[in-house]
């Protein structure tokens, strides 16, 4: 299915490929001799070397990733100075975008290069990082696999307005329209246009979850007053038992969206007038139903919105703040260190340390899981900002290194198959009897037949000759003596009529035939199918158990999920955090 953008005039929704520079991220260095001209980058985005004017008014050829080859895509944007910024060092910053690609930092005087999918500078608007990024998120959900976007960066760098848009009025906040909306909303909105251009015979069910990490507990939003709930372990990582929401429209879901980010917590400091106090994670669930196949394919898309990190002594935090800083902070030092030890190669990698934030356990299915994965770092330019903007880039150079295992998640409705094969059982049980009653009946012509002409026709060479043009006689008449005569006209009409009856009723048994064994070899195939998936499931079962006797061997006690309410002792239970957990265990939200 071609996904056409529906936000641009003569947009083509198809994805280009890759171009040779495209690849995973990089880190170099190199000394201040070896920068080009103009290194500092301006506030309009421009660079400040000869030539740069020309530059900026000609259009940059960006090529659109695609995750045809990849499974974590890494973008980078760079908001423009404000005017705190350009007041207290004018139009200077330490960030230089040099192609669609490559961004450089100026930093502790050496300049940090990275390359990254794709690079956005300060005049790219919100539909430039919506084309490039949105529409493979779109078409990853539609073909039955997860997809994610993460924005990430410091307090600050302008992630909420890139997923989410700029503060709006109360009174048109809801309709998220306009050019600067975010990410997210047109997402929502290309993903509904792709459901609306699915044939008849598909029905599709949306339902919509979002909750928000605060101080390390996870809170659901969608509730008229936000209230704290429970997680528990899950081989994805963790099982969010949160209010679903069905929606129709991407109106809907953006009015739930809105209703989520009413409720998060939010805070000002120093760096950020109206910073985010919390992770906000948006899921939704797409389930599309094929009647003719009698299949159900089953995706999510989640949509993330990470609290920035913060260094206190610039924010200036203090009491409250200083506390959310700290969780802030040791998450996404959690997810940093996740993002690493993923990056390297699996025997080297160890224990992955997922259970050790509730971000990274909510994560799970982004970072090394089965989802295709977006994730779009976002910077500032500002001078004072360039140790964070250094560690974002960084991040996102460990991010591009990570290999997810997507996969599609289709499944089989087996009692409306088992409806289905009841039916065709049945069917070929009325084919078989009624080709009994053919049979008899033909019989009962073979035997008139033949009784009639033994008794009236005799053998001549002519009539022999007519034998001959019809077969048929062979098997219908085999006791016929053709040893009387009859009137030529009347043989030529009884043999013609007896072959044409006779060719059509083994037209009709042989046509019944195919059918009746076309339906059992059909029959015999799902039947075949449903053993090997319950074989699975028992080789399965089989694993889990003989784990549960390794660790209870090992002393390790093992907590069933109903009964846990501890984190640590949920902690304590689980096996290694990226593989497959024997038994589910509660892990109660700090």
């Amino acid at each position: 299915m071609r996904l056409v953008d529906p936000l641009l005039d003569g947009g083509s929704g198809a994805i280009g490929v890759d171009s040779p520079s495209t690849g995973p991220a990089l880190s170099q260095q190199r000394s201040r001799s070896e920068s080009p001209p103009g290194f500092h980058s301006r506030g309009d985005g421009a660079a400040a070397g000869p030539g740069a004017e020309a530059a900026a008014a000609e259009p940059v050829a960006r090529p659109r990733p695609s995750f045809d080859r990849l499974s974590v895509i890494v973008a980078c944007r760079v908001r423009p100075l404000s005017r705190r910024e350009t007041k207290a060092t004018g139009d200077v910053g330490c960030v230089d975008v040099t192609s669609p690609t490559d961004i450089f930092v100026d930093h502790a005087d050496k300049n940090h290069g990275f390359c990254f999918h794709q690079v956005f500078g300060p005049k790219e608007t919100q539909t430039d990082v919506f084309v490039a990024l949105g529409q493979p998120l779109v078409e990853a959900v539609m073909s039955g696999e997860n997809a994610a976007a993460v924005a990430y960066g410091m307090t600050g760098s302008g992630k909420t307005h890139s997923m989410i848009g700029p503060p709006l009025p109360d009174s048109i906040r809801s309709d998220y329209v306009g050019s600067e909306r975010g990410l997210a909303p047109r997402v929502v909105e290309l993903l509904f246009a792709a459901l609306n251009s699915l044939d008849d015979c598909y029905r599709a069910k949306i339902e919509v979850t979002f909750v928000e990490i605060y101080n390390d507990v996870v809170f659901d939003l969608l509730l008229p007053r936000k209230a704290r709930i429970k997680v528990a372990a899950h081989e994805d990582g963790a099982y969010v038992p949160a209010t679903r929401v069905p929606c129709t429209s991407a109106r809907e879901v953006m009015s739930q969206f809105d209703r989520g980010i009413r409720q998060r917590a939010a805070g000002a400091t120093n760096a950020n007038a109206a910073s985010s106090r919390s992770h906000a994670i948006m899921r939704v669930h797409v389930e599309i139903n094929n009647r003719a196949m009698r299949t159900t394919q089953s995706s999510m898309l989640q949509l993330v919105d990470l609290a920035g990190s913060e260094q206190v002594s610039k924010t200036g935090a203090t009491g409250t703040r200083l506390e959310e800083a700290k969780h802030i902070n040791r998450s996404l030092m959690t997810l940093s260190e996740v993002c690493k030890r993923l990056a390297l190669p699996r025997r080297m990698r160890g224990l992955v340390p997922y259970r050790d934030s509730m971000l990274t356990m909510l994560l799970k299915n982004s970072f090394g899981g089965n989802s295709r994965t977006v994730v779009l770092v976002n910077v500032s330019p500002f001078l004072d900002h360039s140790s964070d903007t250094l560690r974002a880039l960084r991040f996102g150079a460990e991010a591009s290194a990570i290999r997810n295992k997507p996969k599609v998640q289709r499944r089989v409705d087996y009692a409306q198959l088992r409806s289905t094969l009841d039916a065709l059982e049945t069917d070929i049980a009325a084919q078989e009897l009624q080709l009994g009653h053919h049979k008899a009946l033909l019989k009962q012509l073979a035997r008139a037949s033949a009784q009639a002409l033994s008794s009236r026709v005799k053998s001549t060479a002519e009539l022999r000759v007519l034998y001959e043009r019809f077969p048929v006689l062979r098997v219908l008449l085999p006791g016929v003596v053709l040893s009387r005569y009859l009137p030529k006209g009347i043989i030529i009409r009884i043999l013609t009529f007896a072959g044409a009856d006779a060719t059509a009723s083994m037209a009709g048994a042989s046509s019944s035939m195919r059918r009746i064994c076309a339906d059992d070899r059909l029959r015999q195939f799902h039947l075949f199918r449903m053993g090997a998936l319950r074989f699975q499931q028992l080789r399965r079962n089989n694993l889990a158990t003989q784990e549960m006797i390794r660790l209870r061997g090992q002393g390790v006690r093992l907590v069933p999920a109903k009964v846990a309410t501890k984190t640590g002792a949920a902690r304590s239970a689980g096996p290694e955090a990226d593989e497959p957990d024997p038994v589910a265990v509660a892990v109660g939200a700090r």
